[in-house]
């Protein structure tokens, strides 16, 4: 005997840099959802959900087709969709479902870029406004009065309510929210005033990472600025100081709109239960992408990170899934597209590369898979300057390679700063990625090739290389706290413990193991029984860095050989920045009479070392 099921509909609510840590069913700290987390109670929580590229656009347009970067064309902040290519919206439609999109979209708008295949579409232009929001729409462009995610919310139910007939239907609720600059409404604006708790990484010394990491503009204390933070912060506050005033600041109003995201949940929640249509809905709620929430000191997301990787997924549909359920095998957002179309008995587009989990759910198990790959394409962009960089993540390793090039794409508001590349070989990683899982063999294949070798270039003091460091501290402190309240450039990249850096790779792996749980672990080659011997080796050669699967401190064998260590990394030999040791060199060698001087003038500010293009000391 077959039984039919009513074809669901499908709610899909995404939110925009909602980090697990900060949703109380992932067991937050920080933060109480309870309507989001009623999701997952009435269906499944997705323990291992993550994003392919951390970034709005690339993760909102694999979501939609079922397709890596490489394949849908969005790698970056500022490359528009091609909305003719197949999604699963376009083969829910064809199947006879009513489509709408209200809310972000976010992947480019004009001819071939606004939303296509919905019967309705009413969406933010680009980032879009917390309050009195422009929509765009096939009508035109105008001005709604109100708050953005209770608007959007309104916006999607109305439609839903206008629809004649009984066809299923599917309507995506894209919020901003809690995208920056976390602008609460008034209802929640005062909900946070206590102290939240800090990270237990929020001190991050960064002495286990590479230097590819320390780069990277996202420090709160130096990076977060007064027009996120919405105040000026108090006079005559240590560094250290300043780091926490600007935490509490930011956690406020981040909090505090998560807070209406949460209560926007519950009203579609309440919405199908009083219509009769809770049960016989796919409901879901997902974030494009984690982020960082005072994790290693910084915010946004971008690395490969796990507060930055993973994704919240919770889902329910009463009439055909058990409730109460955790999903525990890697799933990522390329997986939605198919599994979207499973529960709708729909059929894939052969285009789509990922793969549905509805049969597990079904099942009532979470079937293995051996990992997912990550790939975040832009690289030094202006305001975040993170690394381009792949990696390879199981279910207690991971592997992250910084190959530091942009391959001509630029990221948002790109100065076109001549940063030097760093080089060394790819081909073993390339071959351990597409060996683990060969369907990634065509995505590697655009990856640059490198030169021989890290030690080729050590004599090498190229002068783009000292200009792209003076020009990234240019862009640092554009974004930076009041000079009063921050140490002088040449200890920039120090940490909050004002420990001078002594390690440091670039462009090399970045070995992650195996410890799931955070905590410190012994992280040294043999316990990486998953990579094949010849990847072990090229770590080692790389001087690959260490650290626990939850990005905790590595273990006792971190860090690189001091006889290795690469010409740009942050800090080079004894501490100093290794801009100062490139003109140290030039001037004439190794003698300790220039580096002792050398060493006097970094603790003076650097003031010595001034010349057109260069940073003045603070």
């Amino acid at each position: 005997m077959t039984t039919t099921h009513r074809r669901p509909n499908i709610v899909m609510i995404l939110t925009d840099d909602h980090a697990s840590h900060a949703i109380s069913a992932y067991g937050s700290v920080v933060d109480r959802t309870p309507r989001i987390d009623e999701i997952g109670t009435e269906g499944w929580r997705f323990d291992n959900c993550f994003a392919i590229n951390s970034l709005c656009s690339p993760s909102r347009a694999s979501i939609l087709t079922g397709t890596y970067s490489h394949i849908n064309g969005v790698t970056t902040l500022v490359t528009p969709i091609d909305a003719t290519q197949p999604t699963f919206i376009s083969q829910l439609k064809a199947a006879g479902y009513r489509t709408a999109m209200i809310g972000k979209w976010h992947m480019g708008d004009g001819d071939g870029h606004n939303p296509q295949g919905f019967d309705y579409w009413d969406v933010l232009i680009e980032q879009g406004e917390y309050f009195n929001p422009n929509f765009l729409s096939e009508e035109g462009l105008r001005q709604v009065p109100g708050y953005t995610t209770d608007l959007i919310t309104d916006m999607a139910l109305n439609w839903v309510e206008s629809l004649p007939g009984d066809d299923p239907w599917c309507v995506l609720i894209y919020h901003k929210s809690p995208h920056r600059p976390w602008l609460p409404d008034e209802k929640h604006a005062d909900m946070y005033r206590d102290p939240i708790p800090l990270p237990k990484t929020f001190d991050d010394n960064y002495e286990t990472r590479s230097s590819s990491a320390r780069r990277a503009a996202m420090r709160m204390v130096e990076n977060l600025n007064s027009e996120n933070l919405k105040q000026t912060p108090p006079e005559n506050l240590t560094y250290e100081e300043l780091a926490l005033w600007k935490y509490q600041r930011f956690m406020e109003d981040c909090l505090a709109c998560v807070a209406s995201v949460d209560d926007n949940v519950g009203r579609v929640i309440d919405w199908l239960r009083e219509r009769g249509d809770f049960d016989d809905t796919l409901l879901m709620y997902a974030s494009d992408q984690g982020f960082f929430l005072g994790d290693h000191g910084w915010f946004d997301k971008r690395f490969m990170y796990e507060e930055s990787l993973r994704m919240p997924l919770m889902l329910s549909y009463p009439r055909r899934l058990a409730a109460g359920k955790a999903f525990d095998a890697i799933v990522t957002n390329v997986d939605l597209a198919q599994t979207i179309l499973d529960a709708a008995g729909v059929e894939h587009h052969p285009r789509m590369q990922g793969a549905s989990f509805f049969p597990d759910l079904l099942a009532g198990t979470a079937d293995p898979r051996p990992g997912m790959y990550y790939r975040y394409w832009e690289h030094d962009d202006v305001f975040h300057k993170a690394p381009a960089h792949y990696g390879y993540r199981t279910d207690s390793h991971k592997i992250i390679y910084f190959y530091n090039d942009g391959l001509g794409r630029t990221g948002p508001c790109d100065t076109g700063i001549a940063v030097a590349r760093t080089r060394s070989s790819s081909a073993t990683t390339n071959g351990f990625m597409a060996g683990r899982r060969p369907g990634l063999a065509h995505n590697m294949s655009v990856t640059p090739k490198f030169a021989r070798s890290s030690a080729s270039r050590t004599s090498r003091s190229s002068p783009r290389s000292v200009a792209g460091f003076a020009a990234r501290g240019t862009a640092d402190r554009r974004h930076a706290a009041p000079a009063s309240s921050v140490r002088p450039w040449c200890q920039r990249h120090r940490p909050l413990t004002r420990k001078t850096h002594q390690r440091g790779v670039s462009a090399r792996p970045s070995l992650i193991g195996p410890d799931l749980s955070g905590a410190e672990g012994d992280c040294n080659l043999r316990a990486l029984p998953r990579l094949e011997p010849s990847h072990r080796d090229f770590g080692h050669r790389c001087n690959a860095m260490f650290g626990s699967m939850g990005d905790e401190q590595g273990g006792p064998d971190a860090g690189p050989a001091a006889a290795d260590r690469c010409p740009d990394v942050t800090h080079g030999w004894r501490g100093l920045p290794i801009v100062l040791w490139r003109r140290v060199l030039r001037r004439g060698g190794h003698s300790s009479q220039i580096r002792r001087r050398a060493r006097a003038r970094a603790r003076t500010g650097c003031t010595s070392f001034s010349r057109p293009g260069s940073v003045p000391a603070a």
